[in-house]
């Protein structure tokens, strides 16, 4: 069991180390809705959609990290 806890925050790391590439191949920029378009120009809007589909890949590659780390404290008890 400790060896599949240390697997999921082996993979949650990879999701975090290549966020730019998921966000890149599955094209997340894309989806991203924008409230205030008036307020960007069209770089910083391509900018800024890509900067937030990456945080939010990164923060879904933290949450297994998460996961991991708290599978591994439960099992070290």
């Amino acid at each position: 069991m400790k060896m599949l806890a240390l697997l999921i925050m082996v993979s949650g790391a990879f999701v975090i180390y290549g966020a730019r590439m998921f966000a890149n191949i599955y094209n997340f920029a894309e989806k991203i809705i924008v409230n205030n378009l008036a307020d960007f120009s069209d770089e910083e809007l391509k900018n800024y959609r890509f900067t937030k589909a990456v945080v939010r890949v990164r923060i879904v590659g933290f949450l297994i990290v998460f996961a991991g780390t708290l599978l591994l404290y439960y099992l070290c008890r």
